[in-house]
């Protein structure tokens, strides 16, 4: 599944792959809001620029309390955004983040590179009720 994206609603992309490689990077074609990346490596860039970057080189869901996660990324969200911006996230911490930033009227722009997260996030997505169709 890497290299396949998603649209999400009428306002969020998901990608299923690298969050550096030029297919996604290629795709942010306006000034970014917020920049939320959670890299399981240490030490990762990107070339994305971005108003407010918050770049957490540990991966966090592994065995942290995910309320008080999806509790802090809405008041990031809601801090350092207004309505309709745009919000990139790269490796998604949580499914509950696509959510976040929809309940809050920004757009979406996300990159996931484990197809296991991304099935997931589809079908959380799907269950909630909302449209979610693949697009290459």
């Amino acid at each position: 599944m890497p290299g396949v994206w998603w649209q999400l609603g009428g306002r969020h992309l998901l990608y299923c792959g690298d969050p550096n490689s030029p297919e996604f990077v290629g795709q942010v074609t306006e000034r970014v809001s917020l920049l939320l990346a959670f890299p399981p490596i240490p030490d990762w860039q990107t070339v994305i620029r971005a108003k407010a970057r918050i770049i957490v080189d540990e991966y966090l869901p592994e065995g942290k309390n995910m309320d008080q996660l999806d509790e802090s990324l809405e008041s990031i969200v809601l801090f350092y955004t207004r309505l309709r911006d745009l919000v990139v996230s790269c490796f998604l911490p949580s499914v509950e983040v696509l959510s976040i930033v929809n309940r809050h009227s920004r757009r979406g722009l996300f990159a996931e590179p484990d197809s296991k997260r991304v099935a997931a996030v589809i079908s959380d997505w799907k269950r909630a009720g909302l449209k979610a169709e693949r697009v290459n």
